[in-house]
């Protein structure tokens, strides 16, 4: 046990099989918060697709019969059950995704019945009905739950991004004006020295215009009354979504150690434990180490 990243992120002590079975490495409150994540497990396993797919509302194909007509459109309006992502607590989402596809697992591994197979595989991870007819390899839940931190990630910086550039919650009037601005920044970015800090800002303006991307423009009217982001507005929400990014990844890895001990053996070869940090580490370099640590693809790729 310790911590890494300058201080920032914490290391959990390795489960050993002579303490509980490796299952309750932890004392004190971390113990307890362990205690609290098997309990939501155990309630999350078996309604574990729909805990997904309300947290992360991935998109689905709905097959209706042909020539059936639906009435929802004269349906009431309600209250949604989980609020979409990006108007939520971003963190929150992606624990409850984790502790699903943990609790999944785990109910697998105790021979519990508790949930259908589809869509899920053998191991307890979310898979499409075509790998599980054609038997290819799929994740496991380790990597289910790596790849909803990536997801998170994401999502967090772009809940930032839009914020940074107070983007209309009805979306931009003008979406063609933000996406030129967008082309522009990314070739002064191009044209930077600083090759970490040029890629971090190319990676989040390649993020908004994947989320702008294929809108129309409204009325020309009402973009007169909206506000009209500036390079400097776009520079300041990219510092914004650094900060919030490295926060997130710091949370969200230590809520992963909890719910899954053992996950700190996968990581055991690149987690290291420093001494007193003398240096003050950028935060381009702190989001970095973190994503290294956590073995998470560079933005860059993430975003092309």
């Amino acid at each position: 046990a310790g911590v890494t990243c300058g201080g920032e992120l914490v290391v959990m002590p390795n489960p050993v099989l002579e303490k509980d079975n490796g299952l309750q490495p932890f004392e004190g409150r971390i113990g307890k918060l362990r205690y609290l994540g098997l309990a939501l497990l155990a309630a999350s396993g078996a309604v574990a697709a729909d805990v997904v797919q309300l947290a992360l509302s991935f998109p689905t194909e709905k097959a209706t019969a042909e020539g059936k007509n639906t009435d929802r459109e004269k349906k009431p309006d309600r209250a949604p059950i989980a609020y979409p992502i990006l108007l939520g607590n971003v963190l929150t989402h992606v624990i409850a995704a984790m502790c699903a596809t943990c609790g999944r697992g785990r109910a697998l591994s105790d021979s519990l019945d508790l949930a259908w197979s589809p869509p899920f595989s053998s191991m307890g991870s979310f898979v499409s009905s075509d790998d599980l007819t054609t038997g290819m390899s799929v994740d496991s839940v380790v990597e289910d739950c790596e790849g909803f931190i990536k997801l998170g990630i994401l999502a967090r910086m772009l809940q930032v991004l839009l914020g940074g550039l107070r983007a209309p919650s009805a979306g931009f009037p003008y979406p063609s004006s933000v996406l030129m601005l967008l082309q522009e920044y990314i070739r002064k970015c191009s044209e930077s020295d600083n090759n970490a800090e040029s890629s971090w800002k190319t990676s989040c303006a390649r993020l908004l215009m994947a989320a702008l991307s294929g809108q129309e423009d409204t009325d020309a009217t009402r973009a007169m009354e909206v506000f009209l982001p500036t390079s400097d507005h776009v520079d300041d929400a990219c510092e914004s979504a650094l900060s919030a990014a490295c926060s997130f990844l710091i949370d969200a890895g230590t809520i992963l150690q909890i719910l899954l001990p053992s996950v700190v053996l996968r990581y055991n070869a690149t987690l290291e434990i420093p001494g007193p940090q003398s240096t003050t580490t950028s935060s381009v370099d702190l989001f970095d180490k973190l994503r290294s640590n956590f073995m998470i693809e560079p933005l860059s790729d993430m975003v092309s």
